[in-house]
């Protein structure tokens, strides 16, 4: 709203909500329901943008625990990172879990799939379509005047999370090759 002479300079990759053809169903993700004028802002500013719903497809980036422990426990501060999240998930908590079985509990890391388009776009199939609007209830109400945006519609978890846990293992390798 501040400077919209850069919608011409940038591409948004955004994930949230149900895909924009579903329209009778709340899009109440946290991405999108946090700032709901700066998600509606995205979707009618005109702005390039890539829209991967987290429902349906970032929720295909589901990790278990045996993921976590066996790719991520030592594949450094990343690797880590993602491992203790895992093993101390608030969610698991909240949803009733207790974090001491967490056998079969699967951690969705919607986030990722952003990235994964960024690097590799072949790891989010995905067309154009018309953008819609946002309504203040947060549900999809077809625009007029639609302008053009692209939209996930299926991912593979074998396409996205091997190559990002090899890419972990990789990185802490060569760090720890550096400081011998």
């Amino acid at each position: 709203m501040l400077a919209p002479d850069i919608k011409d300079k940038v591409v948004f990759i955004w994930d949230a909500g149900y895909p924009t053809n579903i329209t009778n169903l709340e899009n109440t993700s946290f991405n999108m329901t946090q700032d709901i004028l700066a998600s509606q802002l995205l979707f009618s500013s005109g702005v390039p943008l890539v829209y991967i719903p987290g429902f349906y497809i970032g929720q295909q980036l589901g990790l278990s625990q045996v993921d976590a422990k066996n790719w991520f426990k030592n594949s450094g501060p990343i690797g880590k990172t993602l491992y203790k999240r895992y093993m101390n998930n608030q969610l698991f908590t909240w949803y009733g879990k207790d974090k001491n079985d967490l056998f079969g509990q699967i951690w969705n890391i919607w986030d990722l799939i952003n990235i994964s388009w960024l690097l590799d776009p072949s790891s989010v199939s995905s067309h154009t379509v018309p953008s819609v609007k946002l309504t203040n209830k947060c549900y999809w109400k077809k625009m007029k005047n639609p302008h053009i945006i692209r939209e996930g519609y299926y991912t593979n978890y074998n396409s996205i999370f091997p190559k990002f846990a090899k890419k972990l293992q990789e990185y802490e390798k060569k760090n720890n090759a550096s400081k011998k």
